[in-house]
């Protein structure tokens, strides 16, 4: 890297780094201004240090690419940096594009596999619940954020991706190839003693729909609904406030709060579908935004939750574009339950606690799933006193 290029990229992170601090109020005294000066300082002799000493030469633009990623992951594992390439593969609108059909949260700085659809390319592959995903097409998942692995995820027809998976089992690679495949995103069954129970695999518009028509017209002598909603992650907030408003006719869902602006609350419509008790299944891998739906279910007195804490991600992504076409995934606000308490980080607490046991849905083995039976068990008839929709 040249002096004057090496000058240009400093120049252009240490904007970056001012601009975010200086946005988010976080200089607040001279002290701190210094201080801030003082770290930019450091980072252009460590530059300077891997330029002129480090065993290898290193292109600028890795250098530079991996201290914007570095800076975002530090915050949380929802922000990230874009290369200029990524944008332009994010903002391409191709209607081609298809899903492994795998389900990934952040663990220990790897993705996490939560859930793998049935039928799907990940799951034709052998890819398990439980397991890590330590590269995708050598790309370690520590360098990308929680949305950069789920676009990794996915792509054209025929696209193949080699995954390297560790934690359930030994150490493994594997192939998938992406093609279209079937989706059932609710699966319905009525239970005995009029228990209807809804098992959703993902949270998407489908599944809001699905669950709503399943409500609809539930089969004759329901009385009680369990919402099965462990390792369900992803999906948009308009899937978590449209779950939950399948079960209230008014009222508020959410509260979201962002730096400098007032709250906002988003309230429910007055189309309610299932007025009759209803409980909540979770565990800690129901995460994202089913937690809006859970909180609000809980917060205000319409579900009674079951199972475990949830993963605790209560957090609002934005994109922004950069003047040189690359972009930051940044974490800019934050959901509230209601009531104005928060999840963030440490979960949901259930109001029944129902441990997993080794049974627990989307495990590799064939053990009976002793926390749904449980579960199940508990909202047997006449158990229930949680209050109608109001």
């Amino acid at each position: 890297m040249s002096i004057g290029r090496q000058r240009i990229a400093v120049v252009g992170l240490s904007f970056l780094v001012l601009a975010f601090t200086l946005a988010g109020k976080l200089v607040s005294s001279e002290e701190q201004r210094e201080q801030t000066y003082r770290d930019l300082e450091t980072f252009t002799e460590v530059l300077e240090l891997v330029n002129t000493s480090y065993v290898d030469t290193v292109a600028e633009e890795q250098l530079m690419s991996g201290a914007f990623r570095g800076m975002l992951a530090s915050l949380d594992p929802k922000s990230g940096w874009l290369s200029p390439a990524e944008v332009e593969d994010l903002l391409d609108d191709d209607r081609r594009r298809l899903s492994a059909g795998i389900e990934t949260t952040k663990r220990s700085g790897y993705a996490y596999v939560a859930s793998v659809r049935a039928g799907s390319p990940g799951d034709l592959a052998g890819v398990k619940a439980g397991e890590y995903i330590r590269t995708i097409n050598g790309r370690s998942t520590r360098e990308l954020s929680v949305f950069q692995v789920r676009r990794a995820l996915s792509g054209p027809p025929d696209t193949r991706l080699s995954l390297n998976l560790f934690g359930g089992r030994e150490g493994r690679t594997v192939r998938v190839t992406l093609a279209p495949f079937e989706s059932t995103p609710v699966s319905v069954e009525p239970r005995p003693g009029g228990v209807l129970l809804l098992t959703v695999h993902y949270l998407a518009p489908a599944t809001v729909d699905a669950t709503r028509q399943a409500l609809q017209q539930p089969p004759a002598g329901t009385r009680h609904v369990l919402l099965d909603l462990r390792d369900t992650v992803g999906g948009e907030r308009a899937d978590g406030v449209g779950l939950a408003d399948l079960f209230l006719s008014e009222g508020a869902i959410v509260r979201l709060e962002e730096r400098g602006s007032e709250p906002v609350m988003v309230e429910a419509g007055s189309e309610v579908v299932w007025t009759g008790p209803l409980s909540l299944l979770v565990n800690r891998m129901s995460a994202g935004t089913v937690e809006i739906a859970v909180a609000a279910l809980q917060d205000r007195g319409r579900a009674e939750v079951l199972g475990e804490p949830t993963f605790g991600d209560a957090t609002l992504q934005r994109l922004i574009r950069l003047p040189d076409d690359s972009a930051v995934i940044l974490s800019v606000g934050r959901y509230l339950a209601p009531d104005g308490t928060t999840w963030a980080d440490h979960g949901i607490e259930p109001d029944v606690s129902i441990p997993a046991s080794a049974g627990r849905r989307g495990a590799d083995d064939d053990g009976p799933d002793d926390q749904l039976e449980k579960a199940l068990e508990h909202v047997a008839p006449g158990e229930s006193a949680m209050k109608p929709a109001a």
